[in-house]
């Protein structure tokens, strides 16, 4: 499991379909397009964009989405299309791939889970980190929040987070920001361990 700190945020809110819609992915591109007008970078070296889906009602129909830029408490806001809001932070199964493996990488979390008789919340997280040897490509650690402690042999059994792969998308293709060949991330299938990120 990660452990997430809780994530000050300047987020714009979208309700609708489910991805693969294209509204969705509209939606992604109209808040990087805004980040970009604005000069707006995340507050984390290692964190880009974040897409959370809040826990919501049991039962609710309507798919809440927020896509996020972590940003510091100092920030102010001054414009009426985007709001200041929190992720919460705490326990997390996140699976680490590329984009269009989105959907499996979820799967993949909430399967280890359950596996390890943790309570998982409804929605979900997907983090989009640069590559550290080539920062205009991203990757993505999907999964979801969960609570309780695993058994010890489940612990005794668990080296890495799990990861997955899958051809279907759930989040928008990856900026780029500068030209040139860009390395293919390794990819596994097991779960990650890792500390929270730091602020530069």
């Amino acid at each position: 499991m990660l452990q997430l700190p809780t994530y000050q945020v300047v987020q714009m809110s979208y309700t609708g379909a489910r991805p693969p819609a294209a509204a969705f992915f509209d939606h992604w591109r109209r808040f990087q397009d805004w980040c970009t007008r604005r000069g707006l970078r995340s507050a984390f070296s290692d964190v880009a964009l974040i897409g959370y889906e809040p826990p919501g009602r049991p039962g609710a129909r309507a798919f809440l989405y927020q896509v996020c830029v972590p940003v510091t408490e100092e920030y102010q806001l001054d414009d009426e299309a985007v709001t200041i809001g929190s992720i919460p932070g705490g326990s997390y199964v996140l699976c680490r791939g590329e984009l269009p493996e989105t959907p499996r990488l979820f799967r993949a979390a909430r399967s280890y889970a359950a596996q390890h008789g943790l309570a998982v919340d409804r929605g979900g997280i997907e983090i989009l980190r640069p590559v550290p040897d080539n920062p205009a490509w991203l990757v993505v650690d999907a999964g979801c929040r969960v609570h309780g402690e695993r058994t010890a042999s489940a612990a005794a059994n668990h080296r890495l987070a799990p990861r997955g792969r899958s051809p279907a998308a759930s989040a928008p293709p990856p900026r780029r920001r500068e030209s040139g060949p860009r390395p293919r991330p390794r990819r596994t299938s097991r779960p990650l361990h890792s500390a929270a990120p730091a602020i530069p």
